[in-house]
């Protein structure tokens, strides 16, 4: 898995987690409604929302702001702080200014729709209620986007789920009595709740900054950063937010609602999938320019492999998803669901290219080109919708949204951004030709269950998700999962993890017996004797100048160093022998281990042999691993036992030194233990720990020295950390390096490369 991947991926699915529960509720909400009150009161419903997306909008610009903010707060304290404090007070007047505006504007869906009797009651008592639960949201956004800047997203959803299950279970209780006045007060009552409690988290976790004023340059800073974010929000929601109003001023609530209907899965995914993309931008704030022109091609691929087969799935299906959704699907809520599905698919890498601008605050153009956009888009579906029918908007926007986010903003954006076409245009192209095929294919495959909504409905969606894990796994992580089960299956890796888990099993059982019967014993005259294990082969002078010498220097004086050769030549045994030290044991084996013949699996379990016949000769209480061609510092043995005696650890690793394949060094070690945080000259431990190398950890594609450690882990030897430099390790060449995903362009524009 690629770095950005490994950093983003967590994220990503916390961040999804938080927008299924908020998609979870618009779905429950649909349906009961639908049942309870009917189509034309599910109509009313989603103009209250319309007019409630022209409200909310403006929480897109400050809420990009807090986020970068609260991303930078390290490199800019007292300077974020300021911006946050500014646009938190921006937000409350934002919420008292909707509440107003909904109690004015409480007869407008009456009008719109032509209501009369106890519909247009219920419909102004909702607006009310809608309009208070729309300013306890902007409340409550500028404490979401600082978790999300804090990349605390897991706390994020956690959030929404609570409100999630909590407006759910009010729903199930109100509306079958109150209608649409149920719903609306069980929206509210749920966000209250759950504000109560976000409120009270951020400010224990210490996320608010701390009281204090808030000069005019933060306010101009402020809202400087989000007035073309606005613009950009405005235009959108002019443009897709007008598209339900007209068609119900037109074709009455009930048309209004189908139209509604059909938009509302595309718009559900589109969140999803804006959700999983949005967990980079921290990542595109806070990172240097060569990792952000990577993460952005990987965020293209991964947008439009995403968005081709997930809105290519909707739009092929839409009937069987609204069949099971609320029971019937009208003829307009499938045409209007499959041009929104085109419409997404073309919006979602416009979407990335836009997350970089704004991070690098390059988007101050924007807003501009999408206000004229949605003014066009406008005309155009009053023009359509008067003319044609009610799918006129949707045909509308798609007009629309292929000039300015297919053509227009890319091309503006790629000049912005210094971008080459070949890195906008390559990843697009390979995730959008994956995608379709992924679409296509699911749909053949799914022929064969028309008849059952529900089943071709699960079926695609499995199939769906199987291919998009695959193709991701085989692209962006470069078949890490896909192969680690094909290796498995075809080397026998299974066989071999069931033996495994059963001398892990045996070693836990017989690890607390000796704790109990022959514990660890500190001497405090005698230090205790250490074991410095080295296999070799064919090194020459090299293991006795460089190991060899530098487990001789140590400070902890009673130590032994146990060196076994690998069947190796006689160059290596004579510079082993020539060491005139007592302290210095050589054997060589008179064969070599068996190994694999591939040179990547022999390198993995090269030295299992020597390493396990080393601990057989070992003598001492403990057991410091070196490679024949690393070195300790001087004060290794003596820095990782007193770690281990004085927190009663068995097993305890330090920091490397690692010598770069370009000369340079840098460090590897740190905790938890995990794959690449620990060097094997870095390890010491106790020695009636019985767990050795296994020669056949190949067939579970794992080197053998990570594959002996996680195994003492799991075993609950005691093991602890070291942050300090206790060993130095230099470059293996026959190192294997990993490759970059095929669809990442080699390098960004050379006018803007550092």
């Amino acid at each position: 898995m690629t770095p950005q991947l490994r950093r983003l991926a967590p994220m990503a699915a916390w961040n999804a987690a938080g927008w299924l529960a908020a998609g979870l509720y618009a779905f429950v909400v649909t349906r009961l409604v639908i049942e309870n009150a009917g189509e034309e009161a599910y109509g009313v419903w989603a103009t209250i929302g319309a007019v409630r997306g022209f409200i909310m909008f403006l929480d897109g610009g400050l809420a990009f702001g807090v986020n970068r903010d609260a991303a930078r707060h390290e490199e800019a304290p007292i300077e974020s702080a300021a911006r946050v404090r500014a646009a938190r007070r921006l937000y409350a007047a934002l919420a008292l200014l909707c509440v107003t505006a909904f109690v004015i504007a409480a007869g407008f869906p009456v009008t719109l729709l032509a209501l009369e009797g106890t519909s247009a009651g219920a419909a102004n008592t909702v607006m009310v209620l809608i309009g208070i639960e729309t300013g306890a949201a902007l409340l409550g956004s500028p404490l979401a986007a600082m978790m999300r800047g804090r990349q605390r997203f897991d706390a994020l959803a956690s959030a929404l789920w609570a409100q999630t299950l909590l407006g759910t279970a009010l729903l199930a209780h109100l509306t079958p009595r109150y209608g649409l006045v149920g719903a609306a007060a069980a929206t509210l009552c749920a966000r209250i709740a759950v504000l109560a409690g976000t409120w009270a988290w951020v400010r224990a976790r210490g996320f608010l900054p701390e009281r204090g004023g808030v000069p005019r340059s933060s306010f101009r800073a402020v809202l400087g950063f989000a007035a073309p974010l606005w613009l950009v929000a405005a235009g959108t929601q002019l443009a897709a937010g007008t598209d339900i109003p007209v068609v119900g001023a037109l074709h009455g609530a009930t048309t209004a609602g189908q139209y509604a209907l059909g938009a509302a899965l595309p718009a559900m995914a589109a969140g999803l999938l804006f959700a999983i993309l949005g967990a980079a931008f921290p990542r595109l704030v806070a990172a240097g320019e060569a990792e952000r022109h990577r993460t952005m091609g990987l965020l293209l691929f991964i947008a439009s492999v995403l968005s081709a087969a997930g809105f290519g799935l909707i739009a092929l299906h839409e009937e069987a998803l609204l069949t099971i959704w609320v029971g019937r699907a009208p003829d307009l809520a499938i045409s209007v669901a499959a041009v929104m599905c085109v419409c997404w698919t073309i919006n979602a890498p416009t979407h990335v290219l836009v997350s970089l601008a704004i991070a690098r605050d390059a988007h101050r153009f924007l807003g501009l080109i999408v206000l004229a956009e949605a003014t066009v888009n406008l005309g155009l579906s009053i023009y359509l919708v008067i003319a044609w029918s009610p799918l006129g908007p949707a045909v509308a926007t798609l007009l629309a949204i292929t000039a300015s986010n297919g053509v227009v903003i890319p091309t503006l954006l790629r000049r912005r951004l210094g971008l080459r076409w070949a890195a906008i245009l390559k990843p697009i192209a390979c995730g959008l030709g994956i995608g379709v095929a992924i679409a296509g294919i699911v749909r053949a495959a799914t022929l064969m269950t028309a008849g059952d909504a529900g089943l071709t409905t699960a079926l695609g969606a499995l199939l769906t998700l199987v291919a998009v894990a695959i193709v991701l796994d085989m692209t962006v992580r470069g078949g890490g999962g896909v192969r680690f089960f094909v290796r498995m299956t075809a080397r026998g890796g299974w066989r071999i993890r069931a033996r495994q888990r059963r001398e892990v099993a045996a070693e836990r059982e017989y690890l607390e017996r000796v704790r109990r019967d022959a514990p660890i014993v500190w001497g405090k005259a005698t230090p205790p004797l250490v074991t410095v294990r080295i296999a070799t082969y064919d090194r020459g002078r090299l293991v006795a100048d460089r190991a060899i010498a530098s487990a001789l220097a140590q400070t902890h004086a009673n130590i032994e160093v146990v060196v076994v050769g690998d069947h190796c030549d006689d160059a290596t045994a004579r510079a082993v022998l020539a060491v005139r030290d007592p302290r210095v044991r050589f054997v060589n084996l008179p064969r070599r281990g068996r190994y694999p013949s591939v040179p990547e699996l022999r390198w993995m379990v090269a030295g299992t042999a020597p390493m396990n016949h080393a601990l057989d000769l070992a003598r001492g209480q403990w057991i410091a691993a070196l490679d024949d061609d690393d070195e300790f510092l001087p004060d290794h043995v003596e820095v990782l036992l007193d770690a281990c005696r004085s927190r009663d650890l068995e097993f305890v690793y330090g920091v490397a030194e690692m010598e770069g394949s370009d000369g340079t060094w840098g460090r590897c070690g740190s905790w938890p233990l995990r794959h690449g945080s620990i060097v094997h000259a870095s390890a010491m431990w106790w020695s009636r720990i019985r767990l050795r190398h296994d020669i056949e950890a190949w067939r579970l594609d794992e080197p053998g020295d990570w594959n002996v450690w996680h195994r003492m882990r799991d075993a609950g030897v005691r093991m602890g950390f070291v942050d300090r430099v206790v060993t130095r390790h230099y470059e293996e060449r026959r190192d294997i390096m990993p490759r970059r995903p095929f669809f990442l362009a080699t390098r960004p524009n050379s006018r803007t490369a550092k």
